[in-house]
């Protein structure tokens, strides 16, 4: 009959726009996409990566629901939004974060530390009065001195051994260069005036007096590591490139700040009507302007000040207004990167750490979305205290704020306290060997171990 239903057929067409809408829907989850019943539509999904230093017996949590005891872990097809992340483990810090879904990206925090709920503290030696301290490159020596004595010891089961003794002068700091065997002592006398001491071996028998030696009266002195030239000093505004067998060689004049970068003198000198920054060979000959600014009157002690990232091969300045330019070695020329800064610190990976004034900024790819250029606040601090090195291995800054040393992840957020000092803060030194940090507190160094080596982080 005409009339009749032909229910096979409807059947088949069902079937098949099922077949089809399942076929569809296979592809998108396959894709990445999942249906948000919020938006009624199917939209693009990302995924959160988590690992630390610790892998088992753990309680991770996101969104209040337990997804896993172990690490690392991947969790794929979240609909686009902010995600509670919790990791607990008997014995240590929770850790604890707000993460980020972006559609087609992974939320990748792959380098969690997890800290010990209470810290074991231990003195490195029964030294007193120490008044400041330096690490080796490969973290496992010391540097660090009194008022009257230079000390060297291995941190694993070593004992301190004198390096060096004044008698009638005090300490005011030591620069040493990676190896702690090249170092430049600054004393004062009894009348107030600064002395430089150099040594190019350890123990040191004895040390060069620049001042008295040279018969100049340097204020400013600075390792080059050059075995040739190893030392760049200033006096009385003249600077001078000195040899292993301590001639000194006129550089130039009116000189504000200097480097050696790249077997180069780096240098800013300024005048009345303009400001340089001067570049010149090692054997003098070679002069070359690489930045000149023409300046009025008063504005000429606006001098820009010299920071030379050695791994990234790169040279920036920021002037007394805080302007930061870098270095276009192409086009030979300074950029202004429209950033305000008071200093800045390398830490030899993919960052550039920007201090203005009380905050720490970070210029570079945090997230996957930013772009090489992005620039975000991740701590305000009260002291300038950080150690590059730490931050290289694990992304994470030390410093100090209201009498407590801090850690943050370089993307922000999550600060765990470390540390409580007792005494006054020494700004300069603190630093983090292995999964310890080693501090200076009261005239001692501290060895305050904060967590277990993992199999991910290896802190040198």
């Amino acid at each position: 009959m005409e009339g009749r239903i032909n229910i096979k057929l409807i059947l088949k067409i069902i079937v098949y726009v099922g077949g089809v809408l399942i076929s569809i829907y296979l592809v998108l989850i396959a894709s990445g996409y999942k249906f948000d019943s919020r938006q009624k539509r199917f939209v693009q999904t990302g995924a959160i990566h988590l690992s630390s230093n610790i892998k088992d017996d753990l309680k991770i949590y996101i969104n209040g629901k337990l997804r896993s005891k172990k690490l690392p872990l991947k969790v794929k097809y979240l609909l686009p939004g902010s995600y509670s992340v919790v990791i607990e483990k008997d014995g240590y810090r929770k850790w604890q974060k707000n993460l980020e879904v972006k559609p087609g990206y992974v939320s990748d925090e792959t380098d969690i530390i997890l800290f010990f709920q209470e810290f074991t503290e231990q003195e490195l030696n029964n030294t007193e009065g120490i008044l400041g301290f330096t690490l080796s490159d490969s973290r496992n020596e010391i540097m660090f001195w009194t008022d009257s004595k230079v000390y060297y010891q291995k941190i694993e089961n070593g004992e301190p051994e004198e390096v060096y003794k004044l008698t009638n002068e005090k300490i005011i700091d030591v620069n040493a260069n990676e190896g702690l065997d090249d170092f430049i002592i600054q004393a004062q006398d009894v009348g107030g005036r600064d002395l430089f001491y150099y040594c190019n071996s350890r123990p040191c028998q004895k040390a060069f007096d620049l001042n008295r030696g040279l018969k100049l009266n340097f204020e400013y002195v600075k390792l080059t590591f050059n075995d040739k030239y190893p030392i760049l000093a200033s006096a009385e505004d003249n600077l001078y490139l000195l040899s292993s067998s301590y001639e000194n060689h006129y550089i130039d004049s009116n000189v504000i700040d200097f480097g050696f970068f790249d077997d180069h003198t780096i240098y800013s000198r300024s005048s009345e009507k303009k400001i340089e920054i001067v570049k010149k060979d090692i054997d003098g000959t070679e002069t070359e302007v690489i930045f000149s600014e023409e300046v009025k009157g008063k504005m000429a002690n606006e001098a820009y000040s010299i920071f030379i990232d050695k791994e990234e091969d790169k040279l920036y300045l920021i002037n007394k207004s805080g302007n930061l330019l870098e270095y276009n070695k192409g086009k030979k020329e300074f950029i202004s990167l429209n950033l305000n800064a008071t200093g800045l610190i390398f830490d030899n990976t993919n960052y550039l750490l920007i201090q203005n004034n009380n905050e720490l900024w970070v210029q570079g790819r945090v997230f996957p979305t930013d772009k090489k250029e992005s620039v975000h606040l991740v701590a305000r601090y009260s002291s300038n205290i950080f150690d590059p090195g730490w931050l290289q291995k694990s992304n994470y800054i030390l410093f100090i704020r209201e009498g407590k040393l801090r850690a943050v992840h370089i993307k922000g957020s999550n600060e765990t306290e470390l540390y409580q000092y007792k005494g006054i803060v020494n700004n300069k030194y603190s630093s983090i060997s292995y999964t310890q940090i080693i501090i200076l507190d009261q005239g001692k160094i501290k060895n305050i171990k904060i967590t277990e080596r993992g199999s991910l982080i290896d802190l040198w």
